[in-house]
């Protein structure tokens, strides 16, 4: 089973991503994701990772050589999507998903951002910065958004999760699996 580690938004919890997370793995992926408020520096999610190896190589796991340790992939959204920047270095990832943090980075990524998002990230921008990457890149740029307040376009994984799951689940697969059909 592939690993998915994970980063919340500032002062968000795992459970505020349910529905993304839980999709996520009801399609073969291991998620783990940090229980930190605080995962920018990427620590907590290079922590999950730590406990999904070992749990692999642990006898008394129920996870015990069960993980595929050369398919892993990050992601995080907001203050997690600089944490995914941020673990990139780490040489157990392959590729990752930035949910509104940035259009880019050196891995093979998949960039989220939407209207009204405070990052400022256009589709115009993200497009630029697909179309520049060196390594395997994609991006989504949400319209029409709920005017939920002046994060709107921000809070668009969170508020409206129905269109960001199949996406992510594609994109592992595609990445993670190399299935044609995701693709």
């Amino acid at each position: 089973v592939p690993i998915i580690t994970w980063g919340n938004g500032t002062c968000a919890q795992p459970e505020g991503y349910g529905a993304l997370l839980r999709y996520v793995a009801s399609h073969g992926f291991f998620v783990v994701a940090a229980n930190s408020r605080w995962v920018g520096n990427g620590a907590p999610m290079k922590k999950g990772l730590d406990f999904a190896f070992a749990a692999n190589e642990d006898k008394t796991s129920p996870y015990y050589q069960k993980l595929d340790t050369t398919k892993v992939g990050a992601m995080g959204h907001s203050q997690g999507g600089q944490g995914t920047v941020s673990v990139v270095s780490d040489a157990r990832v392959q590729a990752v998903i930035i949910w509104n943090m940035t259009s880019s980075t050196s891995k093979p990524f998949l960039a989220v951002s939407g209207d009204m998002d405070v990052t400022g990230l256009t589709a115009t921008s993200m497009r630029r910065a697909v179309d520049s990457a060196r390594v395997k890149a994609a991006f989504l740029f949400y319209h029409m958004v709920p005017d939920t307040g002046s994060a709107s376009g921000h809070l668009t994984l969170m508020t409206q999760p129905e269109r960001v799951v199949e996406p992510a689940v594609a994109w592992w697969k595609y990445i993670l699996s190399a299935d044609p059909a995701s693709k």
